[in-house]
């Protein structure tokens, strides 16, 4: 995997992780017991939202907290509509991991990474569908069933799809070789409510 590391004295630690998005990790230390049961993913969304993400220019696609008696581990993935960079994370890290300091909500000591996500991460917002139209993505729906198209547009309640299908052929005269018709847009497109997906990714291509 390759990354870039950068060390300053209590700062984050800064890489790109191997799914190809930005990562920023700060090391705490706590001590105090205070806030053993609270419900920390809930209070740190919380803070997200009231902190980070009011002005819209972030979201958040998920916070992830997994305890343990020598050290836990806060993972928050966030993102905006242009992408994320490094130093934003950083930024975001060094902030946070400062307030999470004086709040005392951990026990034990953890580290916070903040990234950013990569390209093999689900979409499930909006907001992420929207960064990804033109690109193909794969569908895995409620029932089971895979569907891959090129995301043609997103709504309020699902997207569209142009999906991969067969072209008619138009065979001409004796001695003349058939000749392959692309669909429409109405023959070829597919509209696909979010209530029916279980799972969308993003294709990648290396043509």
């Amino acid at each position: 995997m390759d990354f870039i590391e950068i060390y300053p004295s209590f700062a984050p630690r800064l890489q790109v992780n191997e799914r190809g998005g930005a990562t920023s990790t700060f090391f705490l230390f706590m001590a105090t017991t205070k806030a053993a049961k609270m419900d920390i993913k809930t209070n740190i969304k919380n803070l997200l939202e009231e902190e980070y993400l009011a002005e819209g220019k972030y979201f958040l696609i998920d916070v992830n907290v997994s305890t343990s008696r020598i050290t836990s581990k806060v993972s928050i993935l966030i993102d905006s509509n242009e992408g994320i960079s490094i130093d934003e994370c950083a930024d975001i890290s060094r902030r946070l991991g400062h307030q999470l300091e004086e709040l005392n909500w951990f026990a034990n000591p953890y580290n916070l990474e903040i990234s950013s996500p990569g390209v093999d991460t689900p979409l499930t917002f909006d907001r992420q569908y929207n960064k990804n139209i033109g690109r193909e993505l794969r569908i895995v729906k409620l029932d089971g069933t895979e569907t891959k198209g090129i995301l043609k547009a997103v709504t309020a309640t699902g997207i569209a799809l142009e999906e991969a299908t067969k072209k008619k052929v138009k065979w001409q005269k004796p001695g003349q070789e058939p000749t392959e018709e692309p669909n429409s847009p109405a023959e070829s497109w597919l509209e696909m409510p979010f209530s029916q997906i279980l799972k969308a990714q993003v294709l990648i291509s290396f043509k």
